[in-house]
């Protein structure tokens, strides 16, 4: 028997795509179906009589996303399953991802070949790495699709090109259990460049048209065709997303009036977005990488000739080097690289963000923590961090992590994320890392693809 939430919206499957929803009959059926629910009632009662507590709605609002059938979370899985109907057919052309190392160059005429070592053996960089969930990795695209309706019309029927096609479904899940980079061991069979002479400086970091056009440098003719038509259609599904969102949050508001406040507003666009992103981030993500394939492959390649090299060698100052006492480098920033590195196990753009502000507080408490043991108070020199010298360290902490997927990671958080919270600190440190992305990337101009 179908609850009140699924026989509303089976009824209007088409109007809940479109947003064509009577706002009235909505709240009319929300509140039937929370009249059984005695956690409802009592935790808006909280959230009005406790306005300083904030979280109460984000757990609340995401607690009626997670419920199943309950009208808004039945709207809500149906959102999801029509932008994941939009993107299977895109990565069903997708081949394995960008990974570090890249083998497919050969250093330019008179580069002096180096041996090649893992540098980074920290326990907290293996921590970092996490795998996909288990029902993003180990289910079938059938049973991963099932589950993805659960809370939405249950007569909704899978396309008819996917029924009965064990080929193309074999292929598709190698595809999704390979979204996450990976994190095995580097090849010792690559060559790295030489370390640059001191007269060498760093070049501005160079334009994102710039780095585009120097990214389809790496790319064969399909590898490029692919990614413009991945982009031309990323700008239609970026368009859905914020489009169903906007529709979630006007229906959340009209149905639970008591949120309408600059608070409320906040707690419930981040809760919206808590619950819409997981369940389809990854393949969105493997979109954008063959959107950017250029620019994730002239990253791995910088990646990988760039890897071996101290901080003092990516132009961070002598200071900003962090070495041990005898003058040796103890590979600084650690804490740093392994939380870049847990940007990719999350799967919501804001918690995204918050990761990459983490980065920049690594960074900081890291070079604190060095000059404070050693008897240096806030205001010295040695702790003074300016925007140039967080760049360099950036650009450091990017060669080691080896995820060259961080250009579409950036890309997507770009898109998804409402400018209201790229004004402060976060927008800063997203900023700041993308023009250590482009930099970092701009240093491939030195390596000559050998497959393209």
């Amino acid at each position: 028997m179908l609850s009140s939430g699924d026989c509303f919206f089976s009824s209007r499957h088409r109007a809940a795509v479109k947003g064509l929803v009577d706002i009235e009959e909505l709240r009319a059926s929300v509140v039937k179906f929370e009249e059984k629910i005695r956690w409802c009632r009592q935790v808006k009662v909280k959230c009005v009589s406790q306005p300083q507590d904030s979280g109460l709605i984000h757990d609340f609002v995401c607690k009626v996303f997670s419920t199943e059938g309950h009208p808004l979370s039945s709207l809500l899985g149906q959102y999801q399953y029509d932008i994941y109907q939009k993107l299977l057919p895109l990565i069903k052309h997708a081949s394995a991802p960008i990974t570090v190392p890249l083998s497919s160059f050969v250093p330019k005429a008179g580069a002096k070949h180096l041996p090649v070592q893992r540098i980074m053996s920290s326990d907290k960089l293996e921590t970092a790495s996490q795998a996909l969930p288990s029902d993003v990795s180990n289910h079938s695209l059938e049973s991963r699709l099932t589950a993805l309706l659960m809370k939405t019309d249950p007569h909704i029927s899978l396309p008819e090109n996917m029924d009965n096609d064990d080929d193309d479904d074999e292929g598709l899940d190698q595809i999704l259990d390979r979204l996450e980079v990976d994190q095995r061991e580097p090849s010792k069979s690559f060559v790295a460049l030489s370390a640059p002479t001191k007269e060498e400086k760093p070049s501005p970091p160079p334009t994102p048209a710039a780095v585009r056009k120097l990214g389809l440098s790496w790319c064969t003719n399909d590898e490029v065709d692919l990614s413009e038509v991945c982009e031309e259609h990323l700008k239609y599904i970026v368009h859905d997303v914020h489009t169903f969102m906007d529709h979630l949050e006007r229906f959340l508001l009209s149905v639970y009036g008591e949120f309408c406040t600059v608070s409320g507003r906040d707690q419930c666009r981040s809760a919206i977005e808590a619950s819409f992103f997981p369940q389809f981030w990854h393949v969105l993500l493997s979109v954008f990488r063959l959107a950017n394939i250029g620019q994730e492959k002239a990253l791995a390649a910088a990646m990988t000739s760039h890897h071996m090299k101290l901080p003092a060698e990516m132009g961070v100052p002598e200071r900003l080097c962090l070495k041990s006492e005898d003058g040796s480098s103890d590979l600084p920033y650690q804490n740093a690289i392994a939380e870049l590195k847990r940007v990719t196990a999350l799967t919501s753009p804001l918690s995204k963000l918050e990761c990459i502000s983490s980065v920049s507080r690594a960074i900081w408490a890291a070079v604190e923590t060095y000059w404070s043991a050693r008897g240096k108070g806030k205001q010295s020199k040695e702790m003074s961090l300016a925007s140039d010298d967080l760049l360099n360290i950036l650009g450091y902490v990017i060669v080691q992590s080896g995820l060259p997927q961080l250009v579409s990671e950036c890309s997507a958080m770009e898109e998804f994320i409402h400018e209201g919270y790229l004004m402060g600190e976060e927008g800063f440190c997203l900023t700041t890392l993308m023009t250590a992305l482009a930099y970092i990337s701009s240093l491939a101009s030195k390596l000559q693809p050998t497959n393209v």
